[in-house]
């Protein structure tokens, strides 16, 4: 099983209590209204497949009430955002059985500046500078644990769980006098996961 920390997933699952005579068990609140989770024989409608990839569009709420899940193994299901970018939640009747990789990462950043999105519920990277064309600053990472960033410096880390990493020049990078640290993202979030947060983009860094 695949988790990133720019995004969380909610399972639900059976639980036994030690110690006493009847087993206890929780239920996750399914409704069962999704059916059963079982690419390629069942999956939620709008579904769209690119090789043994399944993308699955997040409804309003950004859950779903399934029976049994089961992801077999050597598949991957993404999950498109919604338009409240809520995080993704999967609640389950019955069993859940995922051998296959359930993946809610965010993007890497891409040429010329462009900020890496961020995954369902997690805070995209702000963009990153322009060589000095209008600015020597990148712009701060989103969202409550993004990066900082500093004049002439790399962009600091995202934070959740724990803080991001802090933006200083390194050895050798292009005319680094004068510039600053960019403070890194702070943490926040819970260790329960509830209530359930993405976690926050890193900064945009100088242009060279």
């Amino acid at each position: 099983m695949h988790l990133h920390p720019l995004g969380r997933l909610f399972l639900g699952c059976l639980l036994a209590l030690p110690g006493l005579a009847t087993a206890q068990t929780f239920s996750s609140g399914s409704t069962e209204a999704d059916g059963p989770f079982n690419p390629p024989a069942s999956v939620p409608p709008g579904t769209t497949v690119s090789g043994s990839t399944y993308t699955v569009p997040l409804p309003p709420s950004g859950v779903f009430h399934f029976t049994t899940i089961s992801l077999p193994s050597g598949t991957a299901v993404k999950f498109a955002k919604n338009a409240s970018n809520t995080p993704v939640i999967l609640l389950a009747s019955g069993n859940v059985t995922i051998a296959g990789i359930l993946d809610v990462n965010g993007a890497s950043a891409t040429t010329y500046g462009r900020p890496g999105q961020g995954g369902p519920g997690g805070f995209s990277g702000g963009p990153g500078a322009d060589g000095g064309f209008t600015s020597w600053y990148g712009t701060p990472g989103l969202g409550p644990g993004g990066g900082g960033m500093a004049y002439k410096a790399p962009g600091a880390g995202g934070g959740f769980g724990t803080a991001g990493t802090a933006g200083t020049c390194y050895a050798g990078s292009y005319d680094c006098a004068g510039a600053g640290t960019a403070a890194a993202g702070p943490a926040y979030g819970s260790p329960t996961l509830r209530p359930i947060l993405g976690g926050s983009g890193g900064a945009g860094g100088y242009g060279v």
